[in-house]
This record gives C-alpha cells, structure tokens and sequence, in this order.
C-alpha cells in the first residue's frame, strides 16, 4: 500500500518524520531506500576524535574520501561533533580500543578528505565539547568552513573555550547560532567567569557576526562579555536582524532593538538581571522598545525565568496589543501569594523539597487578562501561559529547602483557563501545563446556573502537549 505512493508523496511524508526513520524505512525494502535516499544522506554527523582512530571511524571516513555515499550527492547539513579526548582511550560508539598513538599527518588527511567530499552544505553545526580541540583539527575545520561557497546556516556549539581566530568564512552566511557554555563537576550548565585567555573567543563571535549579511542571531553566553555583540552590529555594520534568539538580554540589546524596525521573530531565552529589581528594569527597557517592531513581529517568546516584569501583566498588556502581526505568543505569568500545601499525614512516600499552592485569586485576573488580550489578536494561532521561578529559589537545587513553585502556579493557571468565560471568539489555542484547549461554545449546565458565569465561549482541551 505505502509503495502504491509516488516518490514526491513518499519524500513528503519523509519530511515529518525523524533522520532515525528514514533509516528504518531505507532498511526495508528496495522501494523505500530510493525514497528515503536523499532525505536520508541529507544530513551527515562526524564524530571526530577518538573516532578518527578507531576501525569503525576510519571505514566512514575512508568511505566519505573515496565518494562512495550518497553524502556526497545529497548532504546539504552537516554535524560535527567533536566529543572524546585526544589520547588513547574507548570510542563512544563501537567500544573499540583506541591505539594510544595515532600519526596525526594521518588523522588530518582522513578528515581533510572526509569533508572535501560533502562541497554542496548549506548548514553546518560545529560542537565543541569539554575538552579542547587538537590544533590541526580546528584548522582542517576551519580551512573547510571558509572554502565554502554557499554556506547558509553556521552554528557553534561551544562547551569549553576555543580558537575561532582561524574561522573567516564566506559573507554570505544567512544565519549565525552562537552558544558558549561550559559544564560544572556537578553536571550543571551555565557560564564559566571570564579570564584573559576567553576573551579572544567572545571577540571572534562578535567578528563573525559582523562580516557576515545576517538576518538571523541565536546568541547565547555570559552577558557582559557578549554584549559586544550588540553594540557592533549597530555601529560597525548597521545589520537589521530579522529573527533573534538569546539570552544575551542588556540594555546594549535593548540600544541595537531600538536602532531600527523590522524585527519578525523574537525569543528571549530566560529573560533575567539576576535579581528582582534588575529584571525589572531590564523589562522596563524592553517593553519601551518593543512597539518599534510592532508592525512586523510575528512571534515572540519571553518567558522570565524567574518572577519579574518580564511576565505578563496590567503593566504590560497595552504593549502586546499593539502587536496585531502575532501568531504565536509565548509569556509567564507570576504569583501573587503561594503557601506550604498542607502534608496529607496518610501519605505513605516521602517527598523532596516543599509542596506549595498558588492563590488562585491572584493568577484568576492575570489569566483573564491575557486570554483576553489574546482575542484582540486577529492573527493569533497560539497561546503558551508558563510560570515564572519564585526568586526565593534563586541558586536552590533539589533539596527540602526548594519550594514547588513553579508546578504550584501551573496549576492554577490551567484551573484559571478551565474556568474562563467570554463572548468574544479566538482562533488561537491555548497551551498551559502539557494541555492544548481551544475556544468554543457551551450551554451552561443546570449545577452552574447560580455560579456566576460569564460569556458563551470557554475552553476546552483537546489533547496533550
């Protein structure tokens, strides 16, 4: 039956399906392989060292160099994913032992070759992990990024600190994804402090986003360091973004926000100053410079990570009015009152950290007012109501000493969409609490009928996520 399909339905429906299935369906039979075939060797991932040295690496390598795959005619993505250390040790994928000494003249060649034979990316994803990269690997990287002519997409991933001196790539590139974190000996993500020797990374970033034509940023690091950023786009090459995503939330941002019009798609990751009252201002800053791009802003996404202005609210709701472009919509909401939910002595289990429960009272008139505002949004197609962190959780990881705070808001804030009443339609769904709720008529029920309800419309849920 899936055969009787011709191969552009066939590719169609590939497109909604994971790299790992196009893999599966390949392994099939003959009909699907020619299918899945350039949906399949579309996207190329290198594991470079230890991979490099070991007998199940080198075959992929050696395969690649000899063009004897299909990456060669069809890779338009490629990942390079620099995990492992350079000494002797296990390969991540086959278990093999790796020889404790490998000619290096060797390894470059095999991965010089490998690269050259996949000329037509227009997307490359360069992970750089915690360990710090052998010279001759990130210049064989290097020298192949910026021998490509019609790369589109670059994105480093970097988990320690490298040397992007060498990476001068074409002008043409479209959109930049710059992302610098390291990890702690506990497991936890963040950014390491800034020392001499850092700073030429930072510098390299802001260069690369400065010489190329960018319409898209994804920024992500410590803020002071990578504010640059910002402040270079706006004076040294007077580049209008039209897509943003990051973290780097600084009055340099809000400065290069309010230099020009035309912004379309806007996430702040975890808006926060790293107190109360900075978030504040910061958000002050924010919602004053918004309105510039009003008449172009489709999405945005600010959630704050912990309770601040960021969220919305009264102080805030005539901003996201003036945004008639939105479909989609993504904010948090914060608590007015919370307090220690009573511990049912029947309880058989023990559990980490402190029960809370939200006011309802509190969350009820915020709620109302954005599904309201939401309705004034004639291209609204979605809605995402999240909490915001309590600032008493500030630096707390799990522990008896951490408030359930956020799931304690959550849940008001879908008993709050439960009981929401209007008689003005919305298109736009509604998500909150792994729920999806649409708007639609209902005749009150007979138990209701001395409650004080409002409005014909309510919203119901029609699924998970």
């Amino acid at each position: 039956m899936l055969l009787d399909l011709s191969t552009e339905l066939l590719e169609e429906i590939g497109n909604e399906l994971t790299h790992k299935d196009h893999g599966n369906l390949r392994a099939a039979c003959r009909g699907l392989n020619e299918a899945m075939q350039r949906l399949f060797f579309s996207l190329l991932t290198l594991k470079t060292n230890p991979n490099l040295g070991s007998l199940e690496g080198r075959e992929l390598f050696e395969a690649l160099a000899g063009r004897q795959t299909g990456w060669t005619t069809y890779a338009k993505t490629l990942c390079i994913d620099a995990t492992g250390e350079n000494q002797a040790g296990t390969s991540a994928t086959s278990g093999e032992e790796i020889p404790a000494i490998v000619d290096e003249l060797v390894l470059q060649s095999r991965l010089a070759n490998a690269l050259s034979s996949v000329p037509k990316l227009r997307t490359v994803v360069w992970k750089l992990h915690e360990r710090e990269s052998a010279k001759w690997e990130t210049e064989t990287i290097c020298g192949f990024l910026n021998a490509l002519a019609d790369l589109d997409t670059l994105e480093l991933d970097v988990r320690s600190f490298a040397d992007l001196s060498l990476l001068k790539v074409e002008p043409g590139v479209r959109a930049l994804t710059a992302k610098v974190s390291w990890r702690s000996w506990r497991g936890r993500r963040g950014w390491n402090s800034v020392s001499a020797d850092s700073l030429p990374m930072y510098q390299e970033i802001t260069r690369l986003a400065v010489e190329n034509r960018l319409t898209v940023l994804h920024l992500e690091g410590p803020g002071k360091e990578m504010s640059e950023v910002w402040t270079a786009l706006r004076f040294k090459s007077q580049t209008q973004l039209k897509e943003i995503t990051t973290n780097v939330v600084t009055p340099e941002f809000f400065a290069y926000l309010n230099s020009y019009t035309g912004v379309q798609k806007l996430t702040l990751v975890g808006p926060d100053g790293g107190n109360r009252e900075k978030s504040d201002r910061l958000a002050s800053q924010f919602w004053d410079v918004l309105p510039r791009h009003a008449a172009t802003l489709s999405e945005l996404t600010c959630p704050a990570s912990y309770e601040s202005r960021f969220s919305f609210a009264s102080h805030n709701d005539h901003v996201i009015s003036l945004l008639t472009q939105l479909t989609s919509l993504k904010m948090s909401v914060n608590a007015g009152k919370t307090k220690p939910l009573e511990r049912r002595t029947e309880r058989k289990f023990i559990t980490v950290g402190i029960p809370m429960e939200a006011d309802q009272s509190d969350i009820d008139p915020v709620v109302a007012l954005l599904l309201q505002t939401a309705a004034s949004l004639p291209h609204l197609k979605i809605v995402e109501i999240v909490s915001a962190e309590t600032e008493s959780n500030r630096g707390a990881w799990c522990g008896n000493g951490r408030r359930h705070h956020k799931g304690a808001v959550t849940r008001a804030i879908v008993r709050s969409i439960s009981s929401f009443r209007s008689d003005i339609p919305s298109a736009a769904i509604v998500q909150a609490g792994n729920n999806t709720y649409a708007l639609e008529a209902w005749e009150k029920m007979e138990e209701e009928s001395a409650g004080d309800f409002q409005g014909k419309l309510r919203y119901r849920s029609i699924g998970r996520g």
